[in-house]
Parts: structure tokens; sequence; C-alpha cells
């Protein structure tokens, strides 16, 4: 790791460095070189919303392919996506049988929202055993096609989309969820089944804007899967997992909301209120990286945020995320992102109107669907 993300601290600020009054065990007089920064309201680092930042660093951008209807003897198979993306089926009516390619098979009931974090391939089909001919309905968008049998009744109904989000961002986030996720209608907390209704009425109404409308539905959805996802034992090693760990979180939420304070082992321990051992043994169980592994992961997408959303210079990023030098920030940036700063710059000035990643990705159209 480069030795000025070793020690440097992280900075309250993010998108907008600001001048606001020091965090009380911060240095009272700014380094020298460190350019003068306008006021950034973002709160103190205690009241950081992680999960918000996690997914904000993502860019997540939904997209709908395919509105599918299907009856009898289905059975749909979907190859791996590409990277980068999260595939997603909404259950507005019926149900249907999901089996993952890696993983257990579930019945999916409507209202349920279905997710490959990673777009992993997976199969759909009908949860009876055969019952004759197979009958589809596929329409791109959200409106569905005639149905071609008047005498069979629908018995699974599905909007098909997917999120798209930054593939260099994929490691705080997305590769710690599971291979598939299942969000039924009733998770319990009042919100998922409301929603999917809502989604449901958009779809069977022509109204202006609506697949606008189910695309910010959908995320929504996503995100208190995301949320519910917390409380789960199933979460693989990495930020989220310290975030889920009630002792631990304190850390994270410190590197976030400070990303240029020069934090030690000692100085995030004292936030969870262990000893310095005890927290550099526990952080690296739950997070499968040190402290200063996930602090260079902290700032760099930080950073990576910053080149993306705001008019800063590279040597005032790199400065409000802990670097006193523009190099030492750009080769630790490079070895991090896998791109440099300025390439990410010009790629995000190029192409951010066309779904381009950082990676120099770039995501399909609207009309370019995928199967149901």
């Amino acid at each position: 790791m480069d030795q000025h993300a070793a020690r440097d601290g992280l900075s309250r600020r993010r998108r907008r460095p600001r001048a606001g009054a020091p965090a009380e065990d911060a240095p009272s007089k700014p380094a020298v070189g460190t350019p003068r920064r306008r006021a950034d309201p973002r709160p103190p680092h205690e009241q950081v919303d992680v999960l918000g930042e996690l997914i904000t660093l993502c860019a997540l951008r939904g997209s709908l392919d395919l509105r599918c209807q299907m009856a009898g003897d289905y059975l749909v198979d979907h190859p791996a996506s590409a990277g980068g993306e999260a595939v997603f089926h909404m259950v507005l009516a019926g149900s249907c049988l999901v089996s993952p390619a890696d993983g257990p098979s579930f019945v999916a009931a409507s209202g349920a929202l279905v997710l490959f974090p990673r777009g992993g391939a997976h199969r759909l089909s009908s949860t009876a055993p055969v019952r004759g001919r197979a009958w589809h309905s596929r329409a791109p968008g959200l409106h569905a096609a005639p149905w071609p049998a008047a005498d069979v009744a629908v018995e699974v109904d599905l909007l098909c989309g997917r999120f798209r989000y930054d593939t260099a961002a994929a490691p705080i986030l997305f590769d710690a969820l599971p291979g598939a996720m299942h969000v039924p209608a009733d998770t319990g907390d009042g919100g998922a089944g409301p929603i999917s209704r809502l989604i449901r009425a958009e779809a069977e109404a022509a109204r202006p804007a609506a697949v606008e409308v189910v695309t910010a539905l959908t995320t929504a959805l996503l995100v208190m899967a995301l949320r519910r996802h917390l409380d789960t034992p199933q979460l693989g090693p990495g930020m989220l997992a310290l975030l889920a760990d009630r002792a631990l979180a304190p850390s994270l939420v410190a590197m976030f909301g400070s990303p240029a304070r020069r934090w030690t082992v000692a100085a995030l321990a004292a936030r969870t209120n262990m000893s310095r051992a005890t927290f550099a043994r526990r952080f690296a169980a739950v997070a499968g990286q040190g402290p200063a592994e996930i602090l260079l992961a902290v700032r760099c997408h930080l950073a990576l945020e910053m080149l993306r959303a705001s008019r800063l210079s590279v040597g005032e990023i790199a400065a409000a995320v802990g670097y006193r030098s523009e190099s030492a920030f750009g080769k630790a940036f490079a070895r991090r992102i896998g791109v440099t700063p300025a390439l990410v710059r010009r790629r995000w000035a190029q192409g951010d109107r066309r779904g381009a990643s950082p990676s120099g990705a770039t995501a399909p159209s609207r009309g370019e669907p995928a199967p149901a």
C-alpha cells in the first residue's frame, strides 16, 4: 500500500471538499500545499450513511428489458451476463421456479423481486410437472404483447431488466452479495409489498413516463433488498460485512466520514472501544483485509465519485482523500481502480451520457433486450 495512504487520514470531504470545523482529533491546520475548499454541509462522520455511500459509489443505472408472460411447461435459460450487471426479474403475477446455476432452486411468487447481483446464469421454469406445450409472450419494455392463446390463462407475468454498475466499484458492494437474492413481497418491513403493487399498476396502465417510474421503483426495491440483507448471515467478507457488524461499523463510518484524516489502527480501534490487537484481528476476520487495505479502498472509491461528479482538479481530490502528493495519489488510485484519475475523468466526460463506466465498458442501449 502507498505510504501516504497507509498513514494519511481521511477528510470529511467527499464530493465537494469543505473547510468546516476539523474533527476533535484532526490537525487544526491544513497541510502545506492543501488547497482551500468550499464548505460542504455533509454531516459529521458519526452520522454518515455508509450503505447509502456504497450505493452511490456504484453509480447504479436501472433499465427494463422485457415484459414476459408464460404458461404451460415453460423453461427459459439465462446465460451469465457481462460484468458490471445485476439482472432482475419482478414477478407481477403468478409464480415461477427460479434455479440459479450455483445454488438451490426456489419459488418466486407474485410481488417478489429476484436479483442476480453479478448476473449469474439461471433458469426460470414452471412450478408444476409437465403439462403440455409452453406458451410465451414477450415484448421489449414495460407493456405486454398480445397473449397468443385465448383459452390458456397466463400463469406468470414478469418484468425483466438489469442494473448496471461501475465494475471498479463491484468489490465494495456486489461481490459481497450471494449469487441470487429473493425478496418476497411480504418482507415484514411493510415496504416491499406496496412498491410491488405500484409497479404492477404502472405496468398495467399506459401512463406517461411509466418506464421511468417503474425503473425508479425497482431501484428502490433493490436498495431495500440490500438493507434487508445486512441482517442476514450470508454476507461475504468486505465492507458490507463490516457495516453489519455493530462493533466494527463505527470504524468504517469513520473512514467514510473523514477520508483525509491520518488514521492509524489505534485510532480506528478507539472508535470501536477495542484494544488495537483485538480490533485488528476482528477487522481482518470480518473484512477479509486489514484496516489499511479497506482505508485505501474507501479513499479511492470516494475519489472515483469526485472525479465523476465534481469539477475539482485531481490535486484537490487527492488532498480531499488524504494524499499530500498528487503523484502518490495517482499511483495508489491506478493500482486500486485499474486506470489513472485523468483517464477516468476523460472517459466520463466523453461517455457518461451513454452509460460508460470508468473502466471503459459501455452499457448496452435499452433497445438491446435480454432474454426473459
